[in-house]
């Protein structure tokens, strides 16, 4: 057996070494208070219809109703300091949100007589516009710049939706994908994931009270026009996309009609290989999701929710894998937001009239700042500058806020706020792609025999990028093995690579691109695993986040006999241990005082054996 390299820095027969590297991970950062001034304030006439969007240039963009029957609108283009620059009036008013191109062209739907899509310049001169026979829905963007729109009715022959991909320079189509056979149903915006796929979601827009025959599907299409998949739903929900995450997971809200506040309210990631639920987050009685949400660089999702039967209000941070991280109370509803800046706070604009920033880290609040407001508040906008945006509306009256701070928005995040980012074009930020890891997958074994020439595969991504493979003995990858390649699939030889044969390792892929970010780990096992010298925790995971009791598992071929300790700091003394038991199973349901972090550590009776990885997770609440 060839002796570990990583016995230096990680000595396997004490947590000694391991105690000082997750000492280092646990140390938690706080920013300084922010001083927040206003720099100027806007008001107005009449009603805001729609969210604020940002161009390139930092030029504040948003539609107002006017008229004695709000049906007039007007495109309002205002300036970084606070003055109206340009305005503009389409006929026939407008559906609601803003769409922004990289070029700053701004895309908006007319609604009516007829309904057309047009596209103005920056200063708001009409570029081109492009009739259609009914109404659509507000058009989204992809990455190369492709402007996607869709009908918003199912009033059309044979009850048909279509999806209408178009060229950003004169309008021109580029492809229709027609769905037939969709009674009663209605459409939602679309939404882009990071590989450049096309979510559409139909449903119910309104609870029709018994109706059974409206079509509630999800749809996931190619850029070129091809439906990848599609998922059908049973039950009679409102269904909401609100986000898509780096791997082109969907998420979803699906919930019963408003009135009915004690139904079942859930929030679904959907995969994004063949469109199955991967995850089903039951939030009654915690709360009311919005339909909005923030996804982070860690794919951490925050969703504001508000629970109307006790009338408390929340920030959930949850995980990729559907388990909640933080539940953080709220003072008031966050009519506005969650909104994600580059530092990882999480801004949100309060029903009572505060503007709050949370640490996405510790959950603390950083500051809390009161703005009167007269209405409905709108989702934040943070520019380059540090400028954070605010707009709220009533019926005869819309006000801005323009707020100096050192915030700065998330470039990394594939889902910063509303509509993705700034922009509001509907698209998973690309530079926040990881890849998809394919094989080995957990605990696979690679036998000696074909370990000269091991393969490990992972999806490729856009752009053809170069990638970069990470191996170690800790999930946490304090010391690796690396190299760096240009292909989605690398035959590595592990003989010359890793020093200690029937030993369990992990990896981790990311692009060598700005801002990419490393895939969720994956393990197997180099050489028999009957051989091994340390035993695999299967469950839980590493750095879970768990409700009470815990189902722990774990491994050692040919093992009888186990010895389970469970710690409550990285270091094993008599006050830390909070379970020491010997068993001959391979599992132990156990109840944890919760709302604490444990290490949990397996050791086997076979000859030489030695402790486990000592795995981190917590406990937040029973079941």
């Amino acid at each position: 057996m060839k002796k570990s390299l990583f016995r230096i820095f990680i000595p396997r027969k004490s947590f000694l070494g391991f105690s000082v590297f997750l000492a280092s991970l646990l140390l938690l950062w706080t920013a300084p208070a922010t001083a927040l001034v206003v720099k100027w304030q806007k008001d107005l006439p009449t009603y805001t219809n729609g969210n604020i969007a940002l161009g390139p240039d930092n030029s504040l963009y948003l539609s107002i109703q006017t008229g004695a029957d709000y049906s007039v609108d007007i495109l309002y283009r205002i300036t970084p300091d606070g003055s109206t620059a340009n305005t503009y009036t389409p006929l026939g008013g407008m559906v609601d949100d803003i769409a922004i191109g990289a070029d700053g062209t701004i895309y908006i739907h007319a609604a009516r007589n007829p309904s057309k899509l047009i596209a103005l310049t920056p200063d708001l001169n009409e570029k081109w516009s492009v009739p259609f026979e009914d109404g659509f829905v507000s058009p989204a963007i992809g990455h190369d710049g492709t402007i996607y729109t869709a009908s918003s009715h199912s009033e059309l022959q044979n009850n048909e939706h279509r999806l209408i991909a178009l060229n950003p320079s004169d309008g021109s189509q580029k492809w229709t994908c027609v769905f037939s056979n969709m009674p009663g149903a209605l459409v939602s915006k679309p939404m882009i994931a990071p590989d450049g796929t096309i979510y559409m979601v139909f449903s119910e827009y309104y609870y029709h009270g018994g109706t059974s025959d409206v079509t509630k599907k999800i749809f996931a299409i190619r850029s070129n026009g091809i439906v990848k998949w599609e998922a059908s739903f049973s039950n009679r929900v409102k269904l909401y996309m609100m986000g898509v995450a780096s791997d082109g997971t969907l998420y979803i809200l699906d919930w019963i009609d408003i009135p009915n506040w004690s139904q079942a309210r859930r929030v679904k990631a959907i995969d994004p290989d063949d469109g199955s639920v991967k995850w089903d987050l039951q939030l009654n009685p915690v709360g009311h999701p919005h339909s909005n949400v923030a996804i982070g660089p860690d794919d951490t999702i925050y969703i504001s929710a508000n629970d109307h039967t006790s009338n408390s209000n929340l920030l959930l941070f949850v995980r990729p894998d559907g388990t909640i991280k933080k539940t953080i109370p709220l003072p008031a509803m966050a009519e506005g937001g969650p909104v994600m800046g580059a530092d990882r706070t999480i801004y949100l604009f309060c029903a009572d009239d505060y503007l709050r920033a949370i640490d996405s880290h510790t959950g603390s609040q950083k500051w809390e700042y009161y703005l009167p407001t007269i209405g409905r508040n709108y989702h934040p906008v943070i520019s380059p500058d540090g400028t954070i945006y605010l707009g709220n509306s009533h019926l005869n009256h819309t006000k801005l806020y323009a707020i100096e701070s050192n915030a700065s928005p998330c470039l990394d995040c594939v889902w910063a706020s509303y509509r993705g980012n700034n922009r509001r074009t509907g698209e998973g930020a690309k530079s926040a792609l990881t890849p998809r890891l394919i094989t080995p997958q957990n605990f696979q074994e690679i036998s000696v025999q074909n370990a000269a020439n091991a393969i490990f595969q992972w999806k490729p991504m856009g752009g053809n990028p170069s990638y970069r493979i990470e191996i170690s003995d800790i999930p946490s990858f304090p010391v690796t093995i690396s190299g760096n390649f240009n292909s989605n699939t690398v035959p590595i030889n592990l003989v010359s690579s890793l020093p200690i044969e029937n030993f369990e390792y992990f990896w981790r892929v990311k692009a060598l691109t700005p801002d990419a970010l490393y895939s969720p780990y994956r393990s197997f096992v180099y050489g028999d695993k009957t051989q091994m010298i340390r035993p695999i925790i299967k469950s839980p995971t590493y750095d879970a986040v768990l409700k009470s009791p815990v189902h722990l598992e774990w491994e050692h071929q040919g093992a009888t006999n186990y010895r389970v300790l469970i710690l409550t700091e990285p270091v094993w003394r008599p006050d830390t241990v909070v379970h020491d038991q010997i068993l001959s199973d391979t599992h132990l349901d156990k109840v944890f005082t919760t709302y604490r972090t444990y290490y949990m550590a397996v050791h086997s009776n076979i000859a030489n054996s030695e402790w486990s990885i000592p795995y981190k997770f917590k406990v937040i609440s029973g079941n």
